[in-house]
């Protein structure tokens, strides 16, 4: 599982960050068996969102997992093409922020890029930790210094599609122990996950397969380094191996995501209430969103963001 989330090593990883619901009922119950068997509680941070008819759904079809009709990707286009119809939204793409400084007179927070400088009241950042940290301002050093204390790891995503439907049964995939010393941390079965995103023309496999995470550069190396076709072989040799999948595929691409996976390790939660209570102390307007504080998933993010956004209205 820690594999599969959070492309770790479980033996660093931190049960009170990572898994709250188990650790909160060994800590309320004195066991986990004995939390399980009590009716969990409505998180007061989620009730206001809970109740709609599609949270309703979910709740009772038991989801596990979830996607769009045209993937994921759907998601953040839409909310761009919304914002872009906005006369008060300005949208900038492509356009990395180089700087976030404080403005002590302005009481403010001046964005440099490469556009110039512009000044607001308050910023939302949804970056990794270590990427803020690199783009904050000097005086600002202990918060620097705590946020970049949150590690990450990268991860190459190799998807692979085989002509013809070779699985005989039907599946969400496989996680590799890291006692196995594999390159691969897993494979999804996506024909089997969200067919509805299958080939419309043939009849084919689609495969997603994880590399590297914690033990990245054990088996490749630099990740700035990486010879991304021996990557792909590894893929699929190890594929042969384990599905006895050795057919030509019709398709192979790799993406290496670098950093992309938050490592929530043992003191995590000291780490966050520290970079919080010194955003407090400096009285910055600045919000943290994304996967380097209070979870990795989508949905943590996504209500990460909307706990955001209701607390900047707020302070209006």
């Amino acid at each position: 599982m820690c594999i599969g989330i959070y492309a770790g090593d479980s033996r660093k990883l931190s049960v009170r960050s990572c898994f709250k619901d188990v650790w909160n009922m060994e800590q309320k119950n004195g066991s986990v068996v004995w939390g399980l068997l009590k009716p969990a509680p409505t998180s007061r941070k989620t009730m206001d969102f809970a109740d709609n008819a599609l949270a309703e759904k979910a709740r009772t079809e038991k989801w596990s997992v979830w996607s769009l009709r045209n993937g994921l990707q759907t998601l953040p286009d839409r909310i761009g093409e919304l914002l872009s119809q906005n006369i008060l939204t300005k949208v900038k793409l492509n356009t990395p922020v180089t700087g976030l400084i404080l403005n002590q007179g302005a009481k403010a927070l001046e964005v440099h890029t490469a556009d110039g400088v512009e000044v607001f009241d308050g910023v939302i950042a949804a970056t990794y930790a270590g990427r803020l940290a690199d783009v904050l301002s000097d005086d600002l050093g202990k918060l620097k210094s705590e946020l970049r204390k949150i590690p990450a790891v990268t991860v190459a995503v190799v998807n692979i599609e085989f002509p013809g439907e070779l699985f005989n049964y039907a599946a969400f995939g496989y996680l590799i122990p890291s006692i196995e010393n594999s390159p691969l941390l897993g494979v999804i079965f996506d024909s089997c996950l969200f067919g509805e995103h299958n080939n419309k023309l043939e009849e084919t496999t689609r495969l997603t397969c994880m590399m590297g995470g914690a033990y990245f550069e054990k088996h490749f190396g630099n990740p700035e380094n990486v010879n991304e076709e021996e990557m792909i072989q590894t893929a699929l040799k190890t594929v042969a191996e384990h599905l006895g999948f050795d057919e030509e595929p019709l398709r192979v691409s790799l993406t290496l995501h670098k950093d992309c996976i938050p490592q929530y390790h043992v003191g995590h939660h000291k780490i966050v209430r520290s970079v919080r209570e010194e955003i407090g102390e400096r009285k910055l307007r600045l919000s943290l969103i994304g996967s380097s504080y209070d979870g990795v998933s989508v949905n943590d993010c996504v209500l990460g963001g909307r706990l955001a956004a209701r607390e900047v209205m707020e302070s209006l």
